[in-house]
């Protein structure tokens, strides 16, 4: 799946259909280590410091139980 929605898919755009497609699973290792530590953390900016403050606390926390 190369987008969230279809639409957007740089593999599904016509002017991107002569590109090389022929990717494998282990042809970015560097990248995909760099991916498999990576989080995606959602916010929202009215978040109150507080409720802010309260996940960095618990991001930490996890961070620790798995380094």
């Amino acid at each position: 799946q190369g987008a969230p929605h279809p639409a957007i898919n740089p593999y599904n755009l016509p002017e991107n259909q002569v590109c090389r497609m022929d990717l494998k699973k282990d042809s970015c290792q560097k990248s995909l280590d760099i991916l498999n530590r990576t989080v995606l953390i959602g916010t929202h900016p009215n978040r109150k410091q507080d409720e802010t403050d309260a996940m960095i606390e618990r991001i930490l926390a996890a961070a620790k139980k798995i380094s």
